[in-house]
């Protein structure tokens, strides 16, 4: 099978390739005049649609240009930020934990390309965008970043609903109550 084809490709005529005769070329990549983005964003989508994972890059960083415009910090990007500080950024929502005993906040786990987030929700602002906390898969979050010692967190004044930038990417999220 020819070096360039992509794994979906290889998957769907696994054991199915025709035979070819000596010196003929091998058929051309489907994507061979697409940006190299779009060739492995299609890649990835297959590989969390099958696997739910994947080992190319992380989704973000093939958004990070769109994510840059909105001025969306990556996790690495608040690493040394210091406590107080107003902050956004954006993240796949990966976990959302409402423990009885939190009085209805909501904690988010948000995954980076760079690593994860920990976001605090309040209950009145989950009950002011209800949808936004709960049915986002992208999300970006602006707000005030804690800091104590190796505890940060990101607690939310706001959120917005990215899932749109995401196309048809499946992503999911565990939910705890």
């Amino acid at each position: 099978m020819h070096a360039g084809w992509s794994r979906r490709r290889r998957t769907v005529s696994a054991g199915r390739a025709p035979r070819r005769a000596e010196g003929d070329r091998p058929p051309q990549h489907p994507h061979r005049h697409c940006p190299q983005r779009w060739r492995e964003g299609g890649e990835l989508g297959h590989d969390y649609a099958t696997v739910g994972l994947t080992l190319r890059s992380h989704p973000l960083a093939l958004l990070r240009p769109a994510l840059a415009r909105r001025q969306l910090a990556r996790a690495a990007d608040l690493e040394d930020v210091p406590d107080g500080r107003f902050v956004r950024c954006a993240g796949i929502g990966t976990v959302r934990r409402q423990p009885e005993a939190a009085n209805g906040t909501i904690f988010v786990s948000l995954e980076a390309e760079t690593g994860n987030v920990q976001v605090t929700v309040w209950k009145s602002l989950r009950e002011k965008q209800r949808p936004e906390v709960l049915r986002s898969r992208l999300a970006a979050v602006y707000g005030k970043w804690q800091r104590e010692g190796d505890v940060k967190n990101l607690v939310a004044h706001r959120l917005a609903d990215l899932t749109p930038l995401l196309g048809r990417l499946a992503t999911t999220s565990r939910d705890f109550r």
